[in-house]
C-alpha cells in the first residue's frame, strides 16, 4: 500500500484492493506486510517505509513516538510472560511519553495508540503452518519455542501517516 492507502485499515484494503491503487511518489508511505513459507511454516513481517528513503519531519515524530514503545515490549519477550503483559509494557511506555509530548497532533496520535492498544489481547498473531497459528492464550505465559509475528500500530490522522513494525520473534530462554 502506498500513498493514502498507506493509512487505510487492512479490512478496508482488502475488501476492495483493486480500486485502492496509487502510485508510489517521493514523500508519500509505502505500508510492507510480507508473508514468506520456508519448510511449510510461515512468516509475516512488514514496515512503514518512506517512499524515496526520507521521512518528512512530522512522519519521523511520529515514528520516534512509536519506536520505544515498539521497543519495550519486544525487549521483554521471553518465557512466562503473557501477551497481555507485552500489550501493558508498550501501553505503559507510550503513558510514559505523553507529558512531555508538545505538539497536540503527537498528543492525540499517542492518545488514540493507548486506547486502541489497551484494547487488544496481543500485540501480533502466532505463526506456524498457518500465518495465523496456534498458541498460547493471551493470559498464558510464553513458552520457549513458539514463534509469533509482533506488531503494534500508530495512526496519526493529522498527516494520514500510520507507523507498523512487525517482526517475527521466537521466544528463548535468552532476553534479546
Amino acid at each position: 500500500m502506498s500513498g493514502p492507502n498507506a493509512f487505510q485499515k487492512l479490512g478496508q484494503l482488502w475488501a476492495d484492493y483493486s480500486s485502492s491503487r496509487s502510485s508510489a511518489t517521493r514523500g508519500r508511505l509505502r505500508f510492507l506486510d510480507v508473508g514468506a513459507e520456508v519448510g511449510y511454516y510461515l512468516a509475516d513481517i512488514g514496515r512503514t517505509a518512506p517512499v524515496g528513503g526520507r521521512f518528512s519531519p512530522d512522519q519521523r515524530k511520529v515514528y520516534n513516538l512509536y519506536l520505544p514503545c515498539y521497543l519495550a515490549a519486544l525487549r521483554s519477550i521471553r518465557p512466562g510472560v503473557s501477551q497481555r503483559d507485552l500489550v501493558k509494557t508498550c501501553v505503559d511506555a507510550m503513558e510514559r511519553q505523553l507529558p512531555d509530548i508538545a505538539e497536540d497532533y503527537l498528543r492525540v496520535a499517542a492518545s488514540g495508540f493507548v486506547e486502541m492498544t489497551k484494547m487488544r489481547a496481543s500485540l501480533g498473531h502466532y505463526l506456524d503452518m498457518n500465518v495465523i497459528g496456534a498458541g498460547a492464550a493471551p493470559d498464558e505465559p510464553l513458552q520457549p519455542g513458539m514463534v509469533f509475528a509482533y506488531r503494534a500500530f500508530l495512526f496519526c490522522n493529522a498527516n494520514q501517516f500510520a507507523v507498523f513494525i512487525e517482526d517475527n520473534v521466537l521466544v528463548t530462554d535468552n532476553r534479546l
